[in-house]
């Protein structure tokens, strides 16, 4: 599953829903893609930042920093928005209980 909000992109793959933590954990291929999965977030979260950090700020003026925290925070909140969906934090949830 894609989650796509605004020019950002997170990759969400389906857990099988009636599966209990125990056994997606115990699943080691579905853990290493789970792993693979998170790293890709972490690539994409560094990305984001890099980009946002490279943004210049369009005109001199009052209207042009305001549009330049504008798309600043929505691409942020896009981000964020995605990685608190109820799934991602499943995975994440499965990735900590297999750690322990």
């Amino acid at each position: 599953m894609q989650q796509a909000y605004g020019n950002i992109t997170i990759k969400v793959p389906d857990l099988p829903e009636n599966a209990s933590t125990e056994e997606l954990c115990n699943n080691q291929e579905l853990v290493k893609e789970l792993i693979a999965t998170v790293e890709q977030w972490c690539a994409t979260i560094k990305d984001t930042i890099a980009r946002e950090n490279d943004r210049k700020k369009e005109g001199n003026t009052a209207q042009g920093e305001t549009e330049y925290w504008r798309q600043r925070n929505a691409t942020f909140n896009t981000l964020f928005q995605q990685l608190n969906l109820p799934q991602v934090k499943r995975i994440l949830g499965v990735l900590y209980q297999n750690e322990l």
